[in-house]
């Protein structure tokens, strides 16, 4: 599979990971809700992705049923590690400032990161022990 993922075929995926197997409808239907694309169009982009080994195709009826073929932890990691290093010159803190710098954290995502922060403080923690 080649390392870029177009803006197209990540919105694709997004709803395959999602939604789960899917028919070219249903896809299209979905990718309708925010973007103006037409149904040969989705069909053409989940071909392509298809025989880029993103996707992968099973026979239904006269029609196929479409799912992603790659893990979608590990494709945001490495969408995330690129940005980091490309974009932050691999620095987290910065990163997170960008992310956090503004007003539109609400409080309920403020809560679930300082969560998730005194847990990785403890098992830092427990690992220096």
């Amino acid at each position: 599979m080649d390392d870029k993922i177009t803006n197209s075929e990540m919105r694709v995926l997004r709803i395959l990971w999602d939604l789960g197997p899917s028919k070219v409808r249903t896809l299209n239907d979905e990718l309708n809700k925010k973007h103006d694309i037409g149904y040969t169009s989705t069909l053409k982009l989940m071909q392509t992705m298809n025989q880029k080994g993103m996707l992968t195709r099973e026979k239904e009826g006269v029609s196929h049923v479409y799912s992603s073929a790659i893990d979608q932890n590990k494709t945001q990691k490495s969408i995330l590690n690129k940005i980091l290093e490309y974009d932050f010159a691999g620095s987290k803190m910065n990163l997170m400032m960008q992310l956090f710098g503004d007003e539109k954290t609400d409080k309920k995502d403020m809560d679930e990161i300082r969560s998730f922060i005194k847990k990785m403080d403890k098992a830092n923690e427990n690992e220096r022990k």
